[in-house]
């Protein structure tokens, strides 16, 4: 077994990154994280599998996988996902998928009582026709912000308007 042969056995790596979407909501809003992939120019794919993680134990709640738009969709590419503490994604077709855009949406549920907090999502076990890894993956989040105080209007006091007149002094109070 010599070395020169050995090299013939060399995988070839690709350059092929997989990001993840940071987006926020409101308590009682539905979010979409993007998934998202630059695929290596010498790259062809056919087929991938990922496991999402890191919002088990929070206030959002995974609902599904949003496809629209997407090259997974736009392929026609059959998919498939099981979600128990993780969401495991799989996808193949018969249409090689090349260069970069949307893998898919990850539908959330941000829950009507959620906090103000950050919620990290991870992709782990990343598989590119079932044998290739990706050279980068991004991580991305979910941030649930707070409402904000309402902005009252109230007229100005005292003031006499003129009844042919289509408008009405105001004031702002609590705006920033």
């Amino acid at each position: 077994y010599s070395s020169a042969a050995s090299d013939v056995y060399k995988r070839q790596e690709y350059d092929n990154v997989v990001t993840i979407d940071s987006v926020s909501g409101l308590p009682g809003d539905t979010v979409i994280v993007g998934v998202h992939i630059d695929i290596d120019s010498t790259f062809s794919l056919n087929s991938y599998e990922m496991t999402f993680s890191g919002f088990d134990d929070s206030p959002v709640e995974f609902v599904g996988i949003d496809t629209s738009g997407s090259l997974t969709g736009q392929l026609g590419w059959m998919i498939y996902f099981n979600a128990q503490d993780s969401v495991e994604v799989a996808a193949a077709g018969g249409i090689e998928m090349t260069g970069q855009g949307t893998l898919l949406g990850l539908v959330f549920a941000v829950g009507p009582d959620a906090n103000a907090t950050q919620i990290a999502v991870h992709a782990t076990d990343v598989l590119m026709n079932e044998d290739d890894t990706a050279s980068e993956i991004v991580p991305g989040s979910i941030t649930v912000l707070m409402n904000s105080s309402p902005i009252l209007v109230n007229p100005v006091p005292d003031i006499v308007v003129d009844e042919d007149s289509d408008s009405l002094s105001f004031s702002l109070i609590g705006s920033e």
